[in-house]
């Protein structure tokens, strides 16, 4: 998709990789150099031992990152939602939350032909990815044309990063579940505002799977932009859009591009 907006588009270009426990979007990219940094956060933690169970600290953190159960007695902080802001420390008066400094991850950036590619890898110690997920929103730069890989799911992290979405795509592949997973999708992108769209990947014989991914974008009324079929030399990058792409897929891409941008109007 990169390739084939680096054809269409004109001016800047940014490719963001978002999935930090698999950040393997770059591995196709092989004559960029990265620099890779390292992301330290001051992670907050409770002295459960301390702890009077109060719950005075529950209001004052702004993404419900804190689960408190007064019945056990039991709080605790769940990780896909805590951005390490540092809110929850100001509600304890007992000062029993403190901030212990980490590592989050890391921010590898390249640049070519005046294009940046940035990603994010998540340190495998912890579960805490929202902050890497924050800074790397904070590397995109301004006026590029910015096109995001994110993780399927829709966990807390994904939503931050569909944050400053103009148009999201869902790439559905022949597996058990798809709907399941793209109904879950549609809804949170709905309740974000986000203009969306589906696209098939991958596809090989499976005309019955590509005919029930239809009849569903019929029934929800979602645009379906794009049936991809699967190519080898696609899957290992091998291929580029401008060199060795068929016409057919060179069309495919084409259009989808099209498709694309009467979406995000």
């Amino acid at each position: 998709m990169f390739d084939a907006a680096s054809v269409k588009t004109n001016g800047m270009l940014q490719l963001m990789g978002y999935d930090v426990e698999k950040p393997d979007i770059f591995d196709h990219f092989n004559n960029i150099k990265f620099e890779t940094s390292e992301f330290y956060i001051n992670f907050p933690m409770i002295d459960l031992l301390r702890c009077r169970f109060c719950g005075s600290c529950i209001p004052f953190c702004p993404e419900t990152a804190l689960h408190f159960d007064r019945s056990i007695p039991r709080i605790e902080i769940i990780p896909d939602r805590c951005k390490a802001c540092g809110e929850c420390l100001k509600g304890c008066h007992i000062h029993i939350i403190s901030e212990r400094q980490r590592l989050c991850g890391y921010i590898m950036q390249g640049r070519e032909n005046g294009n940046y590619f940035t990603s994010g890898r998540s340190n495998d110690g912890h579960d805490y990815h929202l902050p890497l997920i924050c800074e790397l929103n904070r590397k995109i730069q301004p006026g590029a044309t910015v096109i995001c890989d994110l993780p399927p799911g829709y966990s807390g992290f994904v939503k931050m990063a569909l944050k400053e979405t103009r148009v999201a795509l869902i790439i559905v592949k022949p597996n058990r579940g798809w709907r399941r997973n793209v109904e879950n999708m549609t809804a949170l992108l709905t309740s974000m505002g986000i203009p969306y769209g589906i696209i098939v990947n991958k596809v090989k014989n499976e005309e019955s799977f590509v005919i029930e991914v239809q009849q569903f974008c019929k029934n929800e009324k979602v645009p379906l932009i794009g049936i991809i079929p699967y190519d080898p030399l696609l899957e290992q990058g091998k291929t580029s859009i401008d060199k060795d792409y068929g016409d057919d897929l060179r069309v495919i891409f084409a259009d989808i591009l099209s498709k694309i941008q009467e979406i995000a109007g």
